[in-house]
């Protein structure tokens, strides 16, 4: 933001040059991350999905409008086309190479008319199901964050309920937390 995309102009620019500025500094943190082209490939595709919102803005609000989407089903479809792009991008992030991410994006793509067979005889433990539970609450949290903060909500509630929460948050912590060390991502770096 200091270095690069406030010198460019930032989004005191015209649009085109507003979303070249964004481009721009999405390709080049993939280069920050490092000088390979599955990096920049990730950079350059956050930078698109960026564009693509920015660009899409006003398409995208008339037809929420036009079929009277309600803004908790229109926060959850975003939510979950965000996630699953951001999914997207992290295989190149994560690849060796620019062939591998390829290999592991058409392994996905080949597998998914058989997802439904092969989620019906996944094994569910119950750390999947324990994750399941998790990601669920934060879906509800962030839904009700749209309105107001959690943690403005939080010293509104009588002692009880506050201290119930920070306390059950301390103990999820300590039952569900993986404890090991491992090699943190940027560790490579």
């Amino acid at each position: 933001r200091d270095y690069m995309y406030i010198p460019m102009g930032g989004n005191q620019v015209s649009k085109p040059r507003y979303y070249f500025n964004q481009m721009a500094v999405f390709v080049v943190s993939g280069l920050w991350h490092g000088a390979n082209w599955t990096f920049v490939i990730w950079g350059a595709l956050n930078g698109v999905y960026q564009v693509v919102t920015l660009l899409t803005a006003g398409i995208r609000k008339k037809v929420a409008q036009t079929l009277r989407v309600p803004t908790t089903l229109g926060s959850l479809v975003s939510g979950l086309v965000t996630f699953h792009l951001i999914t997207l991008a992290w295989v190149f992030f994560r690849a060796a190479s620019v062939s591998d991410a390829f290999g592991i994006l058409s392994r996905i793509a080949s597998s998914l008319p058989r997802m439904p067979s092969l989620f019906a005889s996944y094994p569910f433990s119950g750390e999947v199901l324990l994750s399941f539970a998790l990601i669920v609450a934060l879906l509800v949290i962030e839904i009700l964050d749209e309105k107001r903060a959690l943690w403005e909500r939080l010293p509104a509630q009588p002692r009880l309920v506050r201290w119930g929460f920070y306390y059950a948050l301390l103990i999820c912590l300590v039952v569900i937390g993986q404890w090991g060390l491992k090699q943190f991502i940027y560790m490579q770096f």
